[in-house]
């Protein structure tokens, strides 16, 4: 199990580079998911993701009914962890919060068979897509 967490990892860490070259932008008419669409599409479910704003690669598995998201992540290429946060969704925004942190919360596109997390100013925060399982 380790060495497919790694490999992941690795493999992510490689398209990192590349995607970082031309950030992505909101498919013109694509509408933010609602609270109930963004359930749908993301509890239960394992994605890897890209994210833009903070040079930041991983893998996330969401859990609505214990309120959680947790994966793997590598930062600039160098820093690796495991992380588990709290995952909440409201007023058509994904939520996740680190214990004595600030809830983080982004509109929800889909994209393909993954997502986008779009920040506030309407820049992307990340892309998700399914995760090898």
């Amino acid at each position: 199990m380790r060495a497919l967490a790694f490999i992941v990892l690795i493999s992510l860490s490689a398209m990192t580079s590349r995607a970082y070259a031309g950030d992505p932008k909101i498919p013109a008419g694509a509408q933010p998911l609602n609270d109930a669409g963004i359930k749908s599409l993301l509890d239960g479910k394992k994605f890897s993701f890209i994210a833009y704003d903070k040079r930041l690669t991983g893998t996330a598995s969401w859990d609505a009914q214990s309120g959680s998201v947790s994966g793997a992540y590598v930062v600039k290429h160098a820093q690796r962890g495991i992380y588990t946060q709290g995952w909440f969704v409201g007023e058509g925004k994904n939520c996740t919060q680190s214990p004595g942190k600030k809830a983080v919360c982004h509109m929800i596109y889909r994209y393909g068979d993954g997502f986008m997390e779009v920040n506030e100013n309407g820049s992307v925060h990340s892309v998700s897509v399914p995760a090898a399982q």
